[in-house]
């Protein structure tokens, strides 16, 4: 109990000391001095190792002390995200391994191998999920009408298999061609014929499409440009005008290409003339 009644007249005359503070500070018109939350271990062992940072605690950069290399240089560290495959340009002929690992070096290659996938999802779901109505809803003009009826159904085998196999020549020749000098004229033809299936009411093949530009747009990003489809070669006519023109711009001949019998003749002449001056003089 006694103890009890110790810890209590201690807390009382802290409040009250905190009051007389309190008050001593309103009346003298300073502002109240608030305690440190910085435990005293942590102040010691701030002046003896100052840390970099200015955050709350903690002292000025200028103020601190030099870190080590091996500090400085794992600050200085950056961390940086290795290259994956299509980050750069790549040379087709210097390519080894197989035509899967090839292609997927390719900038924009990886999102072809996608778009065919996807093309080959977008055609199992069209060839075995009901896509099409009945045709007495068609007949009928039933706003919103039930999809009862695959595409075999209602097209018959024929036509059906000739609209599911179209799209997978077109995405298999973009990927065939993947390593060509023209692979990317190769994936914007092949998108836009996705497009037309898109227009035609498949809406489904836009997933595809949409891999094919976004790889014609990644390989134009990382390659540049592309190269001109027809290139002028220049002959040996070309070559034969142009050294003509050279010799028309100069306009006259150079001195030292004449030979030496010309020279002769021209210091004979100089020397002529200067005698015939001499003697009239």
């Amino acid at each position: 109990m006694a103890k009890r009644s110790e810890t209590s007249r201690q807390k009382r005359a802290r409040q009250n000391r905190a009051q007389r503070a309190a008050l001593a500070a309103r009346t003298s018109g300073e502002a109240v001095k608030r305690p440190s939350r910085v435990a005293p271990r942590v102040i010691v062992k701030l002046k003896t190792a100052p840390r970099t940072s200015t955050r709350a605690g903690e002292l000025d950069p200028a103020e601190a002390p030099a870190a080590d290399g091996n500090a400085d240089r794992k600050a200085r560290r950056t961390r940086e995200r290795r290259p994956r495959p299509g980050d750069r340009p790549v040379d087709i002929e210097t390519l080894e391994g197989s035509w899967f690992s090839k292609v997927i070096k390719v900038p924009g290659g990886m999102q072809v191998l996608m778009a065919v996938g996807m093309t080959i999802v977008v055609t199992g779901l069209l060839a075995f999920l009901d896509t099409f109505p009945s045709q007495a809803d068609i007949d009928n003009d039933v706003d919103n009408p039930k999809p009862v009826r695959t595409i075999f159904e209602a097209m018959g085998t024929g036509r059906a298999l000739l609209l599911l196999v179209i799209p997978l020549i077109i995405v298999g020749a973009a990927a065939g061609f993947s390593l060509h000098k023209h692979r990317r004229r190769i994936w914007m033809g092949a998108a836009f014929l996705l497009g037309a299936y898109f227009a035609l009411g498949m809406l489904q093949y836009i997933f595809p499409m949409g891999f094919l530009f976004y790889a014609c747009m990644r390989a134009s990003r990382v390659e540049g440009p592309n190269e001109p489809l027809f290139r002028r070669n220049r002959g040996p006519a070309d070559a034969s005008g142009d050294e003509a023109a050279g010799d028309e711009a100069e306009g006259g001949e150079d001195p030292s290409d004449l030979d030496g019998d010309e020279l002769d003749g021209e210091d004979e002449a100089v020397d002529g003339e200067r005698v015939r001056a001499e003697g009239d003089a």
